[in-house]
């Protein structure tokens, strides 16, 4: 993949500034380690989720099914482990690996601490999905796969994930902005953080011309996007020969068109 025009960017970072203590930036290879660390760190926290704030559901599935309850969509039952938070901090940092190059990480900073974030790829025909085999393996052994990821439950629930690529490739075909993880500081929440980070990535997205696609899981964050343009395009059950995730019909493939207005 292209890294993103760096001039496309420009104008919606300047005008996400509403003073020196608020501001959008973008997270690049030449980024301070840590200022990418704080954004890891705000991710991992809050896909792992607690006992007031509810995990990245998909993901929390996959690791444990009744980490809260029988709807993955809600807090947890019990406070993170390090096990969880080590899964979730691998994952938050593969997908910073292959976004981080494309120069479409983007952090939003509030009184200089990082309160949201989006780690996005830009509109192109290859997809995160279809990543080739052998760069996905050296991103897993550089990063150290976590050990709890080894354990064929987790392994077969992993794979269980995999329908999301025919969703991808039916739903976004043409060259789009992919929406691959978006956080907001579980301690901050409901002080706008959220809207104000996606309105800058639909900013961005309406300046090029593209639609956003993302996959998200649960009523709560459903709404969220819901407010913010998309629009549930399918719903997708993860199964294992086993195991599913069913609840609230599975999880959303998500679709934003592009506004074109002036």
């Amino acid at each position: 993949m292209d890294p993103v025009d760096d001039d496309l960017v420009q104008e919606p970072l300047a005008e996400s500034r509403s003073n020196s203590n608020s501001r959008v930036i973008q997270l690049t290879d030449q980024s301070s380690k840590q200022m990418v660390e704080e954004v890891i760190e705000m991710m991992t926290v809050s896909f792992a989720g607690s006992t007031t704030s509810a995990p990245e559901g998909g993901l929390s599935w996959v690791l444990d099914p009744k980490a809260s309850g029988d709807d993955p969509s809600l807090p947890l039952l019990e406070a993170p482990s390090e096990e969880r938070l080590e899964y979730c901090q691998y994952v938050i940092r593969f997908i910073m690996k292959v976004c981080l190059p494309q120069r479409t990480c983007f952090a939003l900073i509030k009184e200089g601490k990082v309160v949201s974030a989006a780690l996005c790829l830009p509109p192109s025909n290859k997809e995160f999905l279809s990543m080739n085999p052998m760069y996905q393996m050296y991103l897993a052994m550089s990063l150290g796969v976590p050990q709890s990821m080894k354990s064929k439950d987790v392994r077969d629930r992993m794979k269980a994930l995999e329908v999301m690529k025919e969703a991808h490739e039916t739903w976004a075909p043409s060259p789009h902005w992919y929406i691959s993880a978006f956080a907001s500081d579980a301690k901050e929440q409901g002080k706008g953080y959220g809207r104000e980070m996606m309105e800058f990535i639909t900013t961005l997205a309406d300046k090029s011309g593209h639609s956003i696609y993302l996959e998200t899981y649960g009523p709560r964050n459903e709404r969220f996007y819901s407010r913010n343009g998309f629009e549930v395009k399918q719903r997708m059950v993860y199964k294992t020969e086993h195991e599913s995730l069913d609840k609230h019909g599975g999880a959303a493939a998500m679709l934003r068109l592009p506004n074109m207005e002036e």
